[in-house]
């Protein structure tokens, strides 16, 4: 299964968003959308789908780091906390870029001695080559036991 074909299986929503996948790593994932079906009543692109497409692109960078590890079952993979900031209205299609923040060995080193581990990780939001918007997040994953 491809990440886009899992990303609208496991995500719904993401179909309607129209989400499709510019590239994706265990170091960083590109998602993308067009404008039409995520525009707001101003005719620019509505908060929720931009912060939507922020966390989908960081839970998408989560899986592909876990899929790294032996034995990848896992309970849960959930965004414990988030902060998004909204810099310039968006106009145009658009897309967002994550990375992780913290130590991605860590994460795993914690993940398979204890069972459950946390990852912070960072998206940008771009339209027309421009920031529009940031994303600090923090997730977990927990081991199936």
């Amino acid at each position: 299964m491809t990440l886009e074909e899992r990303i609208h299986l496991e995500i719904p929503m993401s179909r309607y968003m129209q989400v499709s996948v510019v590239s994706g790593n265990s170091q960083c994932v590109e998602l993308r959308v067009p404008l039409a079906p995520n525009v707001n009543h101003e005719g620019t692109a509505f908060g929720g789908s931009v912060s939507s497409l922020a966390l989908l692109s960081c839970w998408s960078l989560m899986n592909l780091i876990l899929e790294e590890l032996p034995d990848f079952k896992f309970d849960y993979v959930v965004v414990q906390d988030s902060t998004m900031d909204y810099v310039t209205p968006i106009e145009t299609d658009f897309s967002s870029v994550a990375t992780p923040v913290a130590s991605v060995e860590r994460f795993k080193t914690t993940l398979t001695k204890h069972g459950r581990a946390r990852l912070s990780m960072a998206a940008e939001v771009f339209s027309s080559n421009q920031v529009c918007a940031t994303l600090s997040a923090r997730f977990v994953a927990q081991r199936s036991r």
